[in-house]
């Protein structure tokens, strides 16, 4: 049973504010429809209408802009919505775990991966970082194997799923 966090006692709604990390904050706010369900820290967003790139052969990973060199640099605060493309280069599972994700709030329609990890861990905890939003999977330079195509195949948000292998485009 499910309760109202409005109805909460303004202190614990403060002490729910400073626990929660800065995209749970983000999703109480959406969910109780007010900003102020979440006092005294309101939880502001940025869009991106841009395709984000990942790229994390480099330390510290970086994170782009399609359009830009210059990787970004998050504040303590700072939530970056990305609900376009995302495109994720050379990351593992170990990569999908640091910190600055924390400050990427992605729900991507169009998921670009260019991965050696074909582990079915890193398909999985994809899908909890965009929140099984991806309609359109893109494989860059990757081996779709059956373990992928089974674990895709059971994502009924995913409409399709493209193969592209030094340059050529399999769908």
């Amino acid at each position: 049973m499910t309760y109202p966090i409005a109805k909460l006692a303004y202190g614990l709604r403060c002490r729910l504010s400073d626990l929660a990390t800065l995209k749970e904050r983000y999703h109480l706010q959406i969910a109780a429809g007010d900003p102020s369900i979440c006092p005294p820290k309101l939880q502001s967003v940025q869009k991106t209408t841009d395709r984000l790139i990942v790229q994390a052969p480099f330390k510290p990973i970086r994170i782009r802009y399609h359009s830009e060199i210059t990787p970004i640099s998050f504040d303590e605060h700072d939530l970056l919505l990305c609900d376009t493309s995302f495109d994720l280069r050379e990351v593992k599972i170990k990569h999908l775990t640091l910190e600055v994700f924390n400050h990427v709030l992605a729900r991507p329609k169009t998921l670009f991966l260019m991965t050696s990890d074909d582990s079915e861990f890193i398909l999985q905890k994809l899908s909890e970082l965009t929140c099984a939003s991806v309609e359109r999977l893109v494989y860059e330079n990757y081996c779709y194997t059956e373990k992928n195509r089974d674990f895709t195949a059971s994502r009924p948000s995913i409409e399709t799923i493209e193969i592209c292998c030094a340059g050529q485009s399999v769908y």
